[in-house]
């Protein structure tokens, strides 16, 4: 085994332990919610009053504070006392929890529980999401050492999730042709997945915070770059929204005969770009269930 691949084992292990910085997924990849009906309204925080349990381990009945800076972009709705409100946690709580709660978001709700739709409250299915992972700077400073060969995302996901697929494409022959993937249930997708690319091999890792990770390793025959006048590798840098039955490109690579590129390029099908070698990785998150 190699000083560098050494290194990478021992900060996937470290990252295994840490997490990062606001993780917004719940044990195991699940997401806990309850509804209440809103008994006081303060800038700081909102005091309700559970109807509906949902799948937390709340009392009905029981009175929690729920702190009104969520982690959602979108904030928090405004409230006004007797309105109903429903609240999602990424991670379940004790039944009669003694101090304050934090969100991941706060849905408006009906008397019968059900999310409100309107222009500030959509659904609860918002929170789908990939992002790059955010870490100290002693970390990065020891990423730096893979030269952009490794990345990390954090996920999260709902009770709508049911599967995953991530895929390595390769362009051969003239073609895109699947070289290698890792699906199942959405359990096994982890808090976190980190992907390690070269042109002749791909590993990705699916992490779980504080416990530790899988990994699945790719030989990429055929996939030289050294045709190409011009490569470009462009990567998820933002937090994008995940879509039920959606490819998600995470990470491309292209290389064409021409000498350069247009933005445009990457605005549609990476398999619609014109070129003479290519790797990519993408996520797909479905409602349908794995066997």
């Amino acid at each position: 085994m190699n000083k560098l691949k050494l290194l990478a084992m021992c900060v996937l292990s470290l990252i295994c332990l840490v997490g990062c910085t606001k993780l917004q997924q719940g044990d195991n990849n699940v997401q806990y919610f309850f509804t209440s009906q809103v008994l006081e309204v303060e800038d700081e925080y909102l005091l309700l009053e559970v109807f509906d349990t949902g799948n937390s381990n709340l009392s009905k009945g029981a009175k929690v504070e729920v702190a009104t800076d969520v982690v959602a972009a979108k904030g928090c709705p405004d409230f006004k006392e007797g309105e109903y409100a429903r609240v999602v946690m990424a991670r379940n709580i004790e039944s009669n929890p003694p101090g304050r709660l934090q969100a991941l978001s706060i849905y408006k709700a009906d008397e019968t529980g059900a999310v409100i739709d309107d222009s500030n409250n959509k659904n609860i299915y918002d929170d789908m999401y990939i992002k790059p992972s955010e870490f100290s700077e002693e970390t990065l400073e020891v990423l730096k050492l893979f030269n952009d060969e490794i990345q990390f995302y954090d996920v999260s996901l709902n009770e709508s999730a049911k599967s995953y697929d991530i895929t390595i494409w390769i362009y051969r022959d003239g073609e895109w042709v699947d070289e290698g993937r890792t699906y199942g249930d959405v359990k096994f997708i982890g808090d976190r997945i980190a992907l390690r690319l070269t042109e002749n091999s791909c590993d990705i890792y699916n992490i779980t915070i504080n416990e530790g990770y899988s990994k699945a390793s790719y030989q990429l025959v055929e996939t030289s770059f050294s045709n190409s006048m011009s490569k470009i590798s462009r990567r998820i840098d933002n937090e994008e929204v995940l879509e039920l039955n959606k490819e998600v490109p995470i990470w491309v690579k292209i290389g064409t005969e021409a000498t350069s590129f247009s933005v445009s390029d990457f605005e549609k099908d990476f398999r619609e770009i014109e070129c003479n070698a290519g790797i990519v990785i993408t996520l797909t998150v479905s409602d349908k269930v794995v066997e």
